[in-house]
């Protein structure tokens, strides 16, 4: 059961905030481009063009609320370095439908389509709203380059093939950059920058109200300190602040929630499981609503894909598969002496990590925290100067000896029964 939220269209609810803050006393300025920032130790100086007149406006403090596109933040150079892992790309339709079909069809549900055949590392979303839905796809921006990842033939594709979207209309086309890392600097003379100009989003979704709610409640806070007493001290704790609450307190969760959706066989288990088993329901119900703490909704979407991958995967107790590749107890390290040691590759399973493992523990990666089985074993293997891979899924490590063919020439695994009758 979902709580109670509420989907928007998104030019409705910024001209519903627009009316709120005119009735506090702000003015709005309609079709006034910036064209020009000036920014001094006591005050900031925008120029704007309005009907094709220039004016300039001076304000003690400036807050940045203009997006992912930020002029400020290209005038400081703070974005300067950026690179394509640090975005996720998007693009969404609005298709429109008659009435009756979107309170039929999709009046008590939203979609998540996941898979990296449909997008890597990304995901499909439906969104119904009052005439139209909102159908839209998005992943992060590297694997989208590297792969030369199109997202508008994928878009078309998925759907030309769902049995309801097929027969609506395309009415509106939108999409771009959506930061995924919060910038290096989030404030500078005179400024506060909130949101997505600050690169507040969500690593895994991409949505990005909830935090330029949050980050603007937090600006408000430190702005008024500073507006009060004119010391930048203050703007240089709304930045620490930010970090604080979200990357010590969200991010850092979320990007370990990741390594759930890098897998497709992650994928399977999660959204095959999460029809009946309430953990693995209740972790997607909190991801993508943000109503339980980030670290309590990454404890709980592990908890569920290890129970559910105990019940897909058990481990056999007894010799039930013959063709299992058994090594004999005599093998040691010194077999592989033959070998030099960038020949030799030691491959374990993420399962021998602890399940508070800070790099997450469905990745592939480790932070040598020394917690772990794992964190041990790599410390070794790089007094040995082998190589080593962990492996999350045996389509993964499968992947992985195909892109390294030739490469190695030893190799020392250790398994499960299941993983190793694939690779058998």
């Amino acid at each position: 059961t979902l709580p109670s939220d509420a989907i928007v269209k998104r030019s409705r609810y910024d001209a519903h905030l627009q009316k709120l803050a005119q009735k506090a006393g702000a003015e709005f300025i309609e079709l006034a481009k910036i064209v020009e920032v000036d920014l001094h130790p006591s005050h900031g100086e925008v120029a704007v063009v309005i009907n094709n007149k220039k004016i300039n406006i001076s304000a003690k403090l400036i807050v940045d609320a203009s997006g992912a596109k930020s002029l400020l933040a290209k005038k400081l150079k703070i974005i300067n370095g950026r690179k394509s892992e640090d975005y996720i790309i998007s693009l969404q339709y609005w298709l429109e439908l008659k009435k009756e079909e979107i309170d039929r069809d999709f009046s008590e549900r939203i979609e998540f389509h996941f898979g990296s055949k449909l997008v890597p590392e990304g995901y499909v979303w439906v969104f119904p709203k009052q005439d139209v839905i909102g159908v839209g796809i998005g992943g992060l921006a590297k694997n989208l380059f590297d792969q030369s990842f199109k997202l508008k033939p994928a878009l078309d594709s998925f759907i030309k093939n769902h049995p309801l979207l097929k027969k609506g209309k395309v009415v509106l086309c939108q999409g771009g950059l959506i930061p995924s890392t919060i910038y290096p600097q989030i404030h500078g003379p005179s400024t506060l920058f909130i949101g997505e100009a600050a690169g507040i989003a969500s690593p895994i979704h991409g949505g990005g109200i909830y935090y330029a709610r949050k980050s603007a409640r937090i600006a408000f806070d430190f702005g008024d300190k500073y507006l009060k007493t004119g010391n930048h001290k203050h703007l240089q704790e709304y930045e620490k602040k930010i970090r604080e609450v979200f990357i010590d307190q969200e991010f850092k969760w979320d990007y370990k929630m990741r390594s759930f959706f890098d897998q497709d066989d992650f994928i399977d288990v999660l959204v095959r499981g999460a029809k009946t088993d309430q953990k693995a329901a209740g972790f997607f119900v909190n991801l993508f609503t943000g109503v339980e703490a980030h670290d309590k909704v990454y404890q709980q979407g592990e908890e569920a894909l290890t129970e559910l991958l105990a019940q897909h995967h058990p481990v056999c107790s007894e010799n039930k598969h013959p063709d299992i590749i058994s090594i004999p107890k005599e093998t040691t390290i010194e077999d592989l002496e033959s070998f030099s040691p960038q020949e030799i590759l030691i491959v374990f399973s993420y399962c021998l990590k602890g399940l508070n493992c800070p790099a997450g523990r469905f990745s592939s990666e480790c932070h040598r925290c020394g917690n772990c089985q794992i964190s041990e074993l790599i410390n070794l293997i790089s007094q040995l100067n082998f190589s080593y891979r962990i492996i999350t899924t045996s389509d993964d490590f499968l992947s992985f000896m195909d892109e390294t063919k030739g490469r190695y020439k030893g190799l020392l695994a250790v398994s499960c029964p299941h993983v190793a009758n694939r690779l058998g």
